[in-house]
């Protein structure tokens, strides 16, 4: 949709989930007739491949959104062989793997001195880093089930404990 204007979020996944529906379908049919565990449904639950790995990538679905005009964090993509710490933010700023879920390897760098070891801390779980500009908030979490009429849940609001941030 080249010259639209912005789309939503739900629509550029969608489109990506899309593409990967075909993979979807084809590793169904490739499954062997045996299956291990008989109570499992026919159909798979979540994305498709395609979907999947683009949500895995920070560095890749924030390209994806940058494209379709959907505001993310600015953020710089750091390669062990290319960069050092690179930090045009300021502080404090997010350091993380780009492909690792949860918060492994992440930091909260809050002054000049600990971004060199939060650097490195992340590149011991990727090859590639991001440093994003921190962003102070309220942070909530929705879970939304359903593709052609879906349900959200309640939102809740996320209140770190242990520490000052969620983790």
């Amino acid at each position: 949709q080249t010259g639209a204007g912005p789309r939503d979020a739900r629509s550029v996944l969608g489109h990506v989930a899309d593409r990967g529906a075909d993979q979807q379908r084809r590793t169904r049919l490739q499954r062997p007739a045996h299956r291990s565990v008989p109570a499992m449904a026919d159909d798979d639950v979540g994305p498709g491949v395609a979907a999947s790995s683009v949500a895995m990538d920070k560095d890749l679905f924030k390209a994806v959104m940058r494209a379709n005009d959907i505001p993310v964090t600015r953020s710089v993509t750091l390669r062990r062989e290319l960069d050092s710490s690179v930090n045009p933010f300021g502080y404090p700023v997010v350091v993380k793997p780009a492909r690792l879920g949860s918060s492994v390897g992440i930091s909260i760098v809050r002054g000049a001195e600990e971004l060199e070891a939060a650097v490195e801390l992340a590149f011991r779980h990727d090859e590639k880093v991001l440093v994003e500009e921190f962003v102070a908030g309220v942070e909530v979490e929705c879970s939304v089930l359903g593709n052609e009429q879906p349900m959200a849940s309640v939102v809740g609001e996320i209140v770190p404990l242990a520490c000052d941030w969620y983790d």
